[in-house]
């Protein structure tokens, strides 16, 4: 929730973000937003934040806070690039491969990309499966220029 809100008000990350607002100020805005909105443990770390001068890391923080409890669901989150839309057996079809091949539960963002021409990609962390059409041709490119 935090982090919505820090995305999708433009003047909050300014506000944070501002080295002429005072701290106390900055602590005002963050009160009258997230006090009554989140857990007084959560909140006192936003304070702590603030208190340090540490807020231009707050998205960071939350970032690696959202990743580390998805490692303790076993949750993997990853991207599923493809040329045309997925239909719903399809995608189901792919997330119970990956989960099988992961040992984790998956969540896929689904993002459309023509230039894939066809076929699709899945990022999950470091990891690429690249099965789109573009890939496979430009493989096949590369091989006839070596030859």
């Amino acid at each position: 929730m935090i982090m919505d809100t820090y995305h999708k008000s433009p003047d909050l990350p300014m506000l944070l973000m501002s080295p002429i607002i005072q701290t106390r100020d900055k602590k005002q805005v963050l009160q009258s937003t997230f006090k009554s909105a989140v857990h007084k443990l959560t909140f006192d770390f936003l304070m702590l934040l603030l208190e340090k001068n540490r807020e231009e890391n707050l998205p960071e923080v939350i970032s690696y806070f959202m990743k580390f409890l998805d490692e303790s669901r076993g949750i993997l989150r990853g991207e599923l690039i493809s040329a045309h839309p997925f239909s719903s057996e399809q995608k189901s079809a792919l997330i119970s491969q990956l989960e099988k091949q992961t040992g984790k539960k998956i969540l896929i963002d689904e993002q459309l990309d023509t230039s894939l021409i066809g076929g699709f990609m899945v990022r999950m962390e470091d990891t690429v499966i690249d099965n789109s059409i573009k890939n496979q041709l430009q493989k096949m490119y590369q091989s006839l220029i070596k030859s």
